[in-house]
């Protein structure tokens, strides 16, 4: 199931380059695939407690990034999660 999982996946880019991922754990983005996880214990994981939103980046630029933004906090206040990140 996990090899047919990675042939979706789109390529990660040139060599060494990697996605971002927001770590909890961390508490900010990282690029290193080693911190790219999510602890069991995480109100995400075992409640659902979490925001999502999807952009289109290109070149690396978000397109609608002040747009994006906004509905993901708005997203936040009312799913009541606490100290989300600022602008």
């Amino acid at each position: 199931a996990l090899a047919r999982i990675k042939e979706r996946l789109p390529p990660a880019g040139k060599k060494g380059e990697f996605r971002a991922f927001f770590s909890s754990v961390m508490g900010g983005i990282t690029t290193c695939p080693s911190l790219m996880s999510v602890p069991a214990d995480d109100h995400m994981v075992h409640r659902g407690h979490a925001v999502f939103d999807t952009a289109n980046v290109k070149d690396g630029l978000c397109y609608g990034l002040d747009f994006h933004l906004d509905r993901i906090l708005k997203s936040a206040k009312a799913c009541r999660i606490e100290n989300p990140p600022s602008k």
